[in-house]
């Protein structure tokens, strides 16, 4: 794994046990409703570059905990970027995520809201900018009405002086 070797796993392994015993990675619990909004926030992204850096800044933040409370080969593992591919922290927190948003109804309701909500401010944008166009669209052919009506009464008046 990128050239750290063994001990350096078993390092991070021993260190994940600390951490854990620490309360580090089990303190703190949040409710289904500030999960939900937790996890909503990444449904604003649609750029998947942006998501991918909000996940890292979200990654760094753990790294550096870990960092500061000492366990320094966990939190240099979990900062590591491996080019072109998710990183580990992140495919596991997806699956545990998932794993709990199925086996927790209330969670998932939230998170659903939250992602319909996201939904909806994007369709919301979407028709403004429809209805916004539609508008302009009826300027040009008023415009283009009252020009071709123009123009069929001075073609009249030219047909009128030809036939007298």
């Amino acid at each position: 794994m990128l050239g750290l070797g063994t001990d350096f796993r078993e390092k991070c392994r021993e260190e994940m046990v600390c951490a854990r015993k620490d309360g580090l990675l089990t303190d703190g619990a949040l409710s289904a409703g500030e999960l939900a909004r937790e996890a909503g926030s990444f449904a604003r992204f649609v750029d998947p570059q942006e998501l991918l850096d909000a996940e890292w800044k979200v990654v760094r933040q753990v790294a550096n905990e870990l960092l500061s409370a000492g366990h320094r080969n966990l939190g240099r593992f979990l900062g590591l970027r491996p080019r072109d591919r998710s990183p580990l922290l992140r495919i596991a927190a997806r699956y545990f995520f998932r794993r709990a948003v199925e086996e927790d109804g209330q969670l998932f309701r939230g998170l659903a809201f939250s992602q319909l909500e996201a939904v909806l401010r994007s369709q919301r944008q979407s028709f403004d900018a429809l209805g916004g166009l539609q508008h302009s669209q009826r300027q040009a052919f008023d415009e283009l009405h009252q020009a071709l009506a123009g123009g069929w009464k001075l073609l009249a008046g030219v047909y009128k002086i030809f036939v007298q």
